[in-house]
């Protein structure tokens, strides 16, 4: 707590500096989750709000925690009664509510002067609105789609006397890159835009963000909710003026939001952003917020359009991009459909975080691994099917700060064991939940990383020879940020390697890993199961399996799995936003079901005793 209270002071002064006493503005835009997602009206207006609002709160809470956005209340109330009471952040400051489309006119004039004015972008190409995203953190001026209707929400903006008239008007005209049309509006926009914007070092050299265009209004039901638009996420990356794009990533195929365009063009302006990146960032690893939008876009799904193309699927197209954005050192913070949807990270990117935080119970003595009968009078591990939980997936700031509040009011939290696979790097966009779950820690819960180390990318990739033979190794910074982060967290295990690239750059991974996971790491696709192995000492195993469905239905699948063999045997099983009531009937079941023959431990104890098994088998042969 020393450590919060430091950080609160050097937040509040560093920050805020002489507003510490101005009040914290509150708008209410929860109405627009109950719009008709069938209604074309509807949804436009409910789009055009809500880009203008995240746009307006990215600018205004680049100076500190001003502009809380209700969109979401489960969990926006939540977090933010968190933030302004129980957590000692900001209490005490005053609020100022204001709700819908009128309160939002009304903070246009509270902070009219700190913004330069409108960007305004055309119904088509669809990718003018991320286009416009990345100018308005540029520029600090309003996203907002341009309808010059009677009463649309642009007029109302235009006529406001507060509001600066400085309008910059995007039109596919006027989006042509230096080298003439490449025979794609969306393509021509985007590239446009990294010539004026990426080009000239004017976005973040930290953050890009990949979220879907204005083509999701063509079919706002595919995505089943308002939140996963992912409209609200723009504001954290608005404010840290990131260069935003939504592109395919097959070089085969024509993707279905421009199906005139040249086949493989998106993939080879992505490419072209992301080499481009790379040397901004100067050979650091940086961060893409989103997700393939592979409801609308680029997968498998969507053959209900009738077309050939978008042949592969959704998992197979998110490996793609992993793989690709990795190549160049980029990292993504997952914000994945169905719970993609985040509000006010440009607001809780200032919460303060202590300089150390502990598990929450310290590592078993070799003596009381005898007294509690996991190894023998002489050491040696007693025959049992050690297993744990691999509970993710939390390599999304969205997902995390949508569910730990819901996980930690489950009536068998505290009482079961737990093993969360938390990225470290998800406390970028919300360290409020981060804090909040390693303050609120019980004796049951364990703290791993999850895929892969620090955050999402694919470790493979980093090795050179690259995809580019320009781009250098990429080792050197992705080891430092997971020793860092490793180091801060009181982390020892990298609970999951996902990676899609090629076996024989496996070993590098482990030689890599075994530095900063030292406790023990976890591979998706070696050929053993059951059996653990070292690298440089550190114990490792494969994933076993991921298990879905009720308790009942799940134990049983594991217990048909576990053959009564002798020996003791090492399984890690992933579930998926599961909570600690299905992990306590699921592991109870489980273990009536194979007359305790399986024995579920956290990923420490499980390593521990993986690593003693190892050992003995290493001097057996």
């Amino acid at each position: 707590m020393k450590h919060l209270c430091v950080g609160l002071m050097l937040t509040l002064c560093l920050c805020e500096g002489v507003r510490a006493v101005e009040p914290i503005h509150v708008l209410d835009l929860s109405y627009l989750n109950k719009k008709n997602l069938n209604n074309a009206d509807q949804m436009q207006e409910a789009w055009d709000t809500l880009h203008l609002a995240a746009s307006l709160q990215g600018i205004v809470n680049r100076k500190g925690p001003r502009l809380f956005i209700r969109f979401m209340p489960d969990p926006d109330d939540f977090w933010f009664d968190y933030c302004t009471n129980e957590s000692g952040w900001l209490v005490n400051r005053q609020l100022v509510r204001h709700e819908g489309e009128a309160g939002l006119l009304e903070l246009i004039g509270v902070y009219g002067k700190e913004f330069k004015g409108v960007v305004s972008y055309p119904d088509t190409p669809y990718a003018s609105s991320n286009v416009a995203s990345t100018i308005a953190g540029v520029e600090s001026r309003l996203a907002l789609r341009r309808d010059e209707q009677d009463n649309s929400l642009y007029r109302k903006v235009m006529a406001l006397p507060d509001c600066p008239q400085d309008e910059f008007r995007l039109t596919a005209e006027r989006m042509i890159p230096k080298g003439g049309s490449t025979g794609s509006p969306k393509n021509d926009a985007i590239r446009w835009a990294m010539e004026q914007y990426l080009d000239t070092d004017k976005c973040s050299p930290d953050f890009m963000a990949y979220y879907i265009d204005m083509y999701y209004l063509t079919d706002p039901g595919a995505g089943g909710r308002f939140s996963n638009s992912t409209l609200s996420n723009h504001d954290f990356y608005i404010a840290n003026g990131a260069f935003f794009f939504d592109l395919g990533v097959w070089g085969d195929e024509i993707v279905f939001d421009d199906p005139k365009q040249p086949r493989g063009i998106d993939r080879e302006t992505l490419l072209m952003l992301l080499k481009r990146q790379h040397r901004r960032a100067n050979g650091k690893t940086f961060v893409i917020g989103g997700f393939p939008p592979w409801a609308w876009k680029y997968a498998d799904r969507l053959h209900r359009h009738n077309s050939p193309d978008g042949r592969r699927h959704p998992v197979a197209t998110e490996w793609e991009y992993c793989r690709l954005i990795s190549s160049f050192n980029g990292m993504k913070d997952a914000d994945a459909l169905d719970m993609s949807g985040m509000a006010n990270a440009s607001f809780y990117r200032f919460f303060p975080l202590q300089d150390k935080y502990l598990q929450p119970a310290p590592a078993p003595t070799e003596k009381e691994l005898v007294e509690a009968g996991y190894l023998d009078a002489e050491g040696k591990v007693t025959d049992h099917i050690y297993m744990t939980w691999y509970m993710g997936d939390y390599d999304s700031a969205a997902w995390l700060n949508l569910f730990a509040p819901r996980w930690w009011r489950d009536p068998m939290h505290g009482k079961t064991m737990c093993s969360w696979a938390f990225d470290p790097s998800l406390a970028i966009r919300a360290p409020h939940a981060v804090h909040y779950v390693r303050t609120k820690a019980a004796p049951t819960d364990y703290f791993m990383a999850g895929d892969n180390g620090y955050g999402y990318l694919a470790p493979t990739q980093l090795s050179a020879p690259r995809m580019d033979p320009e781009i250098p190794d990429g080792w050197g910074a992705w080891s430092a940020l997971c020793r860092k982060a490793f180091e801060q967290f009181d982390i020892g295990i990298t609970g999951f390697i996902i990676d899609p690239g090629a076996n024989p750059r496996i070993r590098r991974v482990a030689e890599e890993y075994a530095k900063f996971s030292r406790e023990g790491f976890v591979y998706m696709d070696n050929q053993f199961a059951g059996e653990v192995r070292t690298q440089d000492g550190v114990p490792y195993v494969r994933m076993y399996k991921d298990i879905y469905g009720e308790p009942e239905a799940a134990a049983n699948e594991l217990a048909k799995d576990f053959q009564p063999e002798k020996g003791a045997k090492f399984m890690i099983v992933r579930s998926i936003l599961k909570s600690p009531s299905w992990h306590e009937e699921t592991g109870r079941r489980l273990t009536e079901l194979t007359n305790g023959r399986v024995v579920i431990v956290n990923p420490r104890l499980f390593f521990l005793l993986g690593k003693h098994a190892a050992t003995q088998q290493h001097v057996n042969n």
